[in-house]
């Protein structure tokens, strides 16, 4: 007898089994490979280095050494911040109760 003919002489519960464990067998299979093929291809697309070369962004590092305005001014603000102060034009208020 035929695989054909073994499986249509079979109960229907029986063949449904049959069926839905080759369809889930076969979804997995093809979600698998789908997976590893569009990771693959989104590995040669995305290369960030090559996009930046590509579209000409300079990297931080070179508007640092470069030294552009706006980085002065950023480098001279944080220097205003890190520098001590001295408290001479500060007016503290006083109070009038005693110190305990």
């Amino acid at each position: 007898m035929k695989f054909s003919e073994k499986i249509q002489k079979t109960p229907l519960g029986v063949r449904k089994i049959i069926l839905w464990v080759i369809v889930v067998f076969l979804g997995i299979l093809l979600i698998y490979f789908w997976t590893k093929i569009s990771i693959q291809r989104f590995h040669q697309v995305w290369k960030p280095e090559e996009l930046s070369r590509e579209m000409k962004i300079p990297s931080l590092k070179e508007k640092i050494q470069e030294g552009t305005p706006e980085f002065k001014k950023l480098e001279s603000f944080l220097n205003t911040l890190s520098s001590p102060r001295s408290p001479k034009g500060i007016n503290l208020p006083t109070s009038s109760l005693p110190n305990f």
